[in-house]
């Protein structure tokens, strides 16, 4: 997982699952193109029947249900009315790093890319961009692109940096 200079806040996100269903997935998100309440947002988290017994008793899933879970049996998804998106897990997983991304404080300008990801390497480039003063700068919103929408706010804007290992 790396995040690379740029000029918008820009998510490039690859999974690859061995399940039939998941397989290779890839989805390239815009928030300047306002397409999040509709392309991003009702993306629902996932998970594997086999798993569920465990989750409940380590109360990871306390709300969770069909209706906003994708659940998925060795070969197929379990729920009645299907996937909201062919790519539903990777969009799913822009929702994630997203959430993860806010943490830091500041909206950020950059390309995020992401390859087979999830909360824990999201959680270290974050800590490693705060570790690494270096790897960002805070700019004014009046020097940015108008795309972003905001005014007079601190963005942060990307140098390089990256999280690996997991």
């Amino acid at each position: 997982m790396a995040i690379y200079p740029g000029d918008e806040l820009r998510i490039t996100y690859s999974i690859d699952f061995a399940h039939p269903v998941i397989g290779n997935q890839t989805h390239e998100f815009l928030p300047g193109d306002n397409h999040y309440a509709t392309e991003v947002a009702p993306a629902r988290t996932f998970g594997f029947a086999e798993e569920l017994e465990m989750l409940r008793r380590n109360n990871l899933i306390r709300g969770g249900s069909l209706e906003n879970a994708v659940v998925l049996s060795a070969d197929r998804v379990l729920n009645p009315e299907g996937l909201r998106f062919p790519d539903e897990f990777c969009r799913h997983k822009v929702l994630d790093v997203m959430g993860d991304l806010a943490l830091f404080g500041y909206p950020l300008i950059g390309h995020v890319v992401a390859k087979r990801g999830g909360h824990a390497m999201h959680v270290a480039l974050l800590s490693r961009l705060l570790r690494e003063k270096s790897a960002w700068a805070l700019a004014k919103s009046e020097t940015r692109s108008q795309k972003l929408e905001t005014t007079d706010r601190d963005l942060v804007t990307a140098s390089e940096a990256s999280a690996s290992g997991f």
